[in-house]
């Protein structure tokens, strides 16, 4: 018989930081503009208020083409572009260097695309000259899938040079930027990207479970109205262009997370996408500096690295022992390394790495050096011996770009 009392549901009061790949720490101003503040998903406030955070969204993704906000997951979105992009029988190529990458290409299998897998090592960005070989090739593919920031590897792939590949070849360009959009540069309309992805709750430091998918132009004016949807219809691109029962989207929307996300679009458009981008390569390298300063290695190259995540390498065994006494003594979230998939054999560093994201909100001196300093005093618990300051290396970094985490700090308490 199933019993249960109230202590099961219990949550713990305690103030958790999200160092997280995801989610990632809200912006306080968000969460407070949000309070005692309800909306229903239809009327002229809520009309308004909708028009507006698309039409903001397409200054930071940099596109003239649609914007739809997917009321899902960044995995779900993922299957609303590949089930609009890919037919059964279509030849699509997917580059893939981590859990993500797999994942797109195990979405292409499942809707009857015919993948053609393009393969890098794990933690290694992938080589666009590898790519072009196989893109000239395979002249039937009908397009290239990528992922702009790995997070399982914290690698930044060269999205610009591929997206440059699949036009000269005459492909479209699908891109996966839910841990990049609002923390690393990404031009959809001067790259060619046809398709792009994100997240409200990564580098753009809103709540999640909403998703903004962006639609070239060209492809969002090529979407005709249908007598008859896919199924499940509100996974399809057209019902969200053309709506004939009314409205402004086919579903009930979640209104508190699009007005989150709205907030967190106009902070990041108050600070400037070009000084956003530089304040979180400032952090990820100061968050770089520090850990190996501690003698821990960083997973990819420095070339290679994103500046979103960062994947440190752990001794064998002691990922858990970490996170761990780091959310026991300091109430300091960092991720895991992710498993292998169903149908793979890749573990993507599982029990190795111990993943810290600084994205957003958490790009800045305020939170990264605390974390190292957590992280200093916890590693010996785990065996580890330090080797050096984390601590001052990452203040280093940042004494040497102060401008870039200022400016953002300031942007922030600017907004009306």
């Amino acid at each position: 018989m199933l019993t249960w009392c109230m202590e099961d549901w219990k949550i713990s009061s305690k103030r958790r930081l999200f160092m997280l790949p995801g989610p990632s720490e809200p912006y306080p101003e968000i969460l407070d503009k949000l309070q005692n503040r309800v909306l229903p998903h239809y009327g002229p406030d809520w009309d308004k208020a909708f028009s507006r955070v698309r039409e903001d969204l397409k200054k930071v993704f940099q596109t003239k083409g649609g914007i739809i906000l997917y009321p899902g997951s960044g995995e779900a979105a993922t299957h609303m572009v590949v089930a609009n992009m890919v037919k059964p029988g279509d030849q699509v190529i997917t580059l893939t260097n981590g859990f993500f990458g797999d994942y797109i290409n195990m979405a292409v299998e499942a809707f009857g695309g015919k993948s053609i897998l393009v393969r890098e090592s794990f933690g290694k960005a992938m080589d666009p000259e590898k790519v072009r070989k196989v893109a000239v090739k395979e002249k039937d593919a009908k397009a290239i899938c990528v992922v702009h920031v790995e997070t399982s590897s914290g690698v930044e792939n060269p999205i610009r040079e591929i997206a440059e590949i699949a036009e000269e070849t005459g492909k479209a360009c699908i891109v996966d930027a839910i841990a990049s959009l609002g923390g690393s540069e990404l031009r959809m309309d001067n790259w060619n990207i046809d398709i792009c992805l994100g997240y409200a709750s990564k580098a753009l430091g809103s709540i999640h479970v909403l998703s903004p998918i962006a639609v070239s132009k060209e492809i969002w004016d090529s979407i005709e109205e249908k007598s008859q949807y896919m199924t499940p219809f509100f996974i399809d691109f057209s019902a969200w262009k053309h709506m004939r029962w009314g409205g402004t989207h086919p579903v009930t929307m979640p209104t508190m997370n699009v007005l989150a996300l709205g907030e967190a679009v106009k902070i990041a458009l108050r600070e400037g996408l070009r000084n956003r981008f530089r304040r979180h390569d400032v952090a990820g390298k100061a968050m770089r500096e520090g850990v190996r300063a501690m003698g821990l290695g960083v997973l990819p190259e420095e070339e290679d690295a994103a500046g979103t995540i960062t994947a440190v390498k752990v001794p064998t065994g002691a990922e858990n022992r970490i996170r761990n006494l780091m959310m026991e003594k300091f109430n300091i979230m960092m991720g895991a390394s992710l498993g292998g998939l169903v149908q793979g054999k890749e573990t993507y560093g599982k029990g190795e790495l111990v993943r810290i994201g600084h994205m957003g909100l958490v790009a800045s001196p305020e939170y990264i050096v605390p974390t190292l300093a957590a992280l200093e005093q916890v590693l010996p618990e785990a065996g580890f011996d330090v080797k050096g300051s984390g601590v001052e290396a990452a203040l280093e970094v940042f004494k040497q770009q102060p401008k870039e985490w200022i400016n953002g700090l300031m942007s922030r308490l600017m907004v009306r």
